[in-house]
């Protein structure tokens, strides 16, 4: 393959990449004490769920297991960046391709028990730009 095909693969793998944003996961209705993951949205100011006396992290964890959180920022909808899209650069004639909706969000990064960010973690959405 040469130089400028190869480029050319990668392009389109980045574009394909950038309008495909990662799903954010679904909130959780309640707090189970068996439950793998427990999805909340938090307020401003509410207590996060790191800090001392928030009820996921009263829940005991089992042996040798410890408490890990992943943060979502700046949540938005797919479909929305979709007709946005569409609105500044038209229709382009196809049929409709597929893509997804759902919600997605402008950055995520993980914070350990103590509320520390874990390093490399964090992530920005090409989607977004």
């Amino acid at each position: 393959m040469n130089n400028d095909r190869a480029a050319g693969v990668v392009r389109l793998w980045r574009a394909v990449e950038m309008f495909s944003p990662q799903d954010v996961p679904k909130l959780t209705p309640a707090f189970s004490a068996d439950a793998t993951l427990t999805v909340l949205d938090l307020a401003a100011g509410e207590l996060a769920p790191w800090q001392d006396g928030h009820p996921v992290t009263a829940r005991p964890l089992r042996r040798g297991m410890t408490w890990q959180f992943i943060v979502y920022g700046g949540m938005y909808d797919v479909t929305r960046a979709t007709d946005e899209l569409l609105r500044v650069f038209g229709e382009d004639g196809r049929p409709a391709d597929g893509r997804r909706s759902g919600r997605t969000a402008l950055f995520a990064f993980t914070v350990n028990a103590e509320g520390s960010l874990v390093e490399n973690s964090a992530t920005l959405s090409a989607c977004a730009w």
